[in-house]
Formats: structure tokens, sequence, C-alpha cells
């Protein structure tokens, strides 16, 4: 557990901003290696949260140095260089999605800056840290607003942290395909929401922020069989596993070298669950997630009044979709633990029907 320390907030306007101002304050008290420490990546809804902790040599002058989100990314790239070839020393460090949704966003923010300043080859005297909080560092710290703005070491330590999380994300984005990290670096925008409700979360995404803002909810509703209501909880946990087992299933298929087109694709009173594409085939997926086989596969739920549903849809999608690939009718069967949906087993029938067949194949 992280012991809460005694800090002083400094919001004082330095009239000359990245002018050692306020480093030299706290030279004149005593302090003579100061670090600041900064941030990236608070925000986003995938991805970990990284620190950067910087030297600079007292008096240095970086030209064009500043908060890194008033930088293009072309600057920030070119000023990470001169910062790592000027800093007396300088460390970046990460806080994992686990580590967030374990420990909230501030706290796992703290555990980088924490690790970043541990990593820096001098130990500092003390550490400026941006914001109005700080917690656990072996230096004293003292915290200041807006202080990328204002310190460069703390400014530094900003084009750190977000040159390194950038380069993350890039990697990220090559690891879990068509959510476009690399573009919007995992920040909610409307791109990213659009990806989250065709693909659902990948394993990098942060489970605590994507349920605070109704995205994705792990878990299900808990079951009261006596009481008014039942009947609606039975309801919203059916639609809740349904629309896990899609999530899954989307993201089974993007590993898989399959394109996502179409969520539940409405055509009449038609709908098809996912549609998807390869390089030779456009599938027409049915998913089925069950909790258990006791009643038979999930599969056998797809009826033949169901597969002639899906034929109707698929015919309605490509009159107002031209596709040169063959046409294919897949199930995917699911099968989570009752209770706590994590999935046992992933089956994909490929082909699993054609529209006048009395059973899947």
């Amino acid at each position: 557990m992280m012991c809460k320390q005694e800090n002083k907030v400094h919001e004082k306007k330095i009239k000359n901003p990245l002018t050692f101002e306020i480093e030299k304050r706290f030279t004149s008290e005593g302090y003579e290696i100061i670090a600041g420490c900064d941030e990236a990546g608070r925000g986003p809804l995938c991805g970990p949260v990284v620190a950067a902790a910087v030297i600079l040599p007292l008096g240095m002058v970086i030209s064009e140095l500043n908060d890194s989100k008033k930088l293009t990314e072309k600057k920030r790239e070119e000023l990470f260089e001169k910062i790592k070839d000027c800093a007396v020393a300088w460390a970046a460090a990460e806080a994992s999605v686990i580590e967030i949704d374990s420990l909230n966003i501030r706290n796992a923010s703290m555990l980088a800056m924490n690790r970043a300043v541990s990593k820096l080859s001098v130990a500092p005297s003390l550490v400026l840290v941006d914001g109005n909080y700080a917690a656990g560092f072996s230096a004293h710290a003292e915290t200041v607003i807006h202080g990328d703005a204002i310190s460069p070491n703390i400014a530094a330590a900003s084009v750190i942290a977000k040159v390194t999380r950038d380069r993350m994300c890039e990697e990220l984005d090559k690891k879990f395909p068509g959510y476009g990290i690399a573009k919007h670096k995992g920040y909610p925008t409307k791109e990213h929401y659009e990806a989250l409700a065709r693909l659902g979360p990948s394993d990098c995404h942060r489970r605590s922020f994507a349920e605070r803002k109704g995205i994705y909810r792990e878990g299900i509703l808990t079951k009261r069989k006596n009481g008014a209501g039942y009947s609606k909880i039975q309801d919203k946990i059916k639609k809740r596993t349904g629309r896990f087992g899609e999530d899954i299933a989307c993201r089974y298929l993007v590993a898989h070298g399959w394109r996502i087109v179409e969520r539940n694709f409405r055509y009449r009173k038609y709908e098809i669950d996912i549609i998807a594409v390869n390089d030779r085939y456009i599938i027409f997926t049915e998913v089925k997630t069950r909790s258990s086989v006791d009643f038979g596969s999930p599969s056998q739920a797809v009826t033949l009044e169901k597969r002639a549903g899906i034929r109707v849809g698929a015919e309605g999608y490509l009159k107002r979709n031209y596709y040169d690939l063959y046409p294919r009718f897949d199930v995917i069967e699911i099968i989570v633990q009752n209770g706590d949906m994590k999935v046992e087993s992933i089956n994909h029938i490929e082909n699993a029907f054609d529209v006048n067949t009395r059973a899947i194949r």
C-alpha cells in the first residue's frame, strides 16, 4: 500500500515559463538534484499508463521544449532525442492495465511515477510532480499544478512519457488490430467506440474504465429466483451473455484473419450476429453462447426457421453491399463458466448449414 505524504501545491504563476525559476527556488533551499516527473495515458480506454522522470542540468535550455500536449508528434519525437542527450538522467516506467484496474488510475499513475524515479541512474533529492497529488516517493516530493508548462524538468518528463507510450500503442495496434490504437492512442474517440461496438474489448482494454463508461461489463447479474422482477433479470442475463459471446466471437475471428464488417445486422425482422470477410469468403455467422451443454450443444438452437431467417438477412445485405466473395453460413459455439463469464471453449463450425439442411454439420 502506498503511504500518503505531505505535499505543498505550487500554483504561483511564473512570469517566464520553462526558465528553471521553480528549480532555482528549491535549490536555494538546499535541494541539489531535482527531477521532474509526469505521466501520459490517464484518460485512454486501453493500454498502460506511462510515467517518466528527468533530471536536466540547472539552466539547460532545450529549444521549443514545452508541455507535450502542446507539441506536434514530430516535434515530440525530436525533443525526445534531445532530452535523452542533454539529461543528467532520465527513465520511463509503466503501470499495466491489470494494475490500473486493481489500483485505480490515480494510484496506478503514482506507481508508474515511483518506478520511473527509482530507475534514475542519479538519485534526486527532490521530485517535482505534475499535478496536485504525490505519494510513495523515496525522495521528498513537491506537486506543481500545470508543472509541465512551468518546469523544464517536468516538461521534459511529459515528452519522454508521451513518446514512450505512443510507441507502445503502435505495438498494441499490431497485436490487437481493428481498434485503430496507433491512431487514437487508446483515447475515447468515435472511431474507438465504434471498434469496441464491433469487436468488443481486447485484453489491452481497461475493464474498470469500460464498466464506468458502459461499454462492457464482466460477469452477470445475480439471480434472484424469489421476488418480483425475476423474469426481467433473466432477460438481462440472457442478453448480457449473448453480447459477451458475440464480443468473444469477434475477437476470435479477428485473431484468425477475418475482418468484421457488421455486427447485429438487421434486415426486415431478421438479424445476423456477425458478418465478416477474408480474401475468399464473406461469412454470415450465428453466435450461440451457453453456460452448459446439459440440454444439448449451443448450435442445436439454430433451428431451421432461424437458418432461413439468416439466409434472408444475408440476401438483404448482399443487395446493399457488393462483395466478390463466396458466401458462407457459419456458427460459433461458446461455452462459458456459469456465473463468472470465463470462456471454457470456442467451436467455430465453418459452412455450418445450407438454408434447407435440417441439422448443423
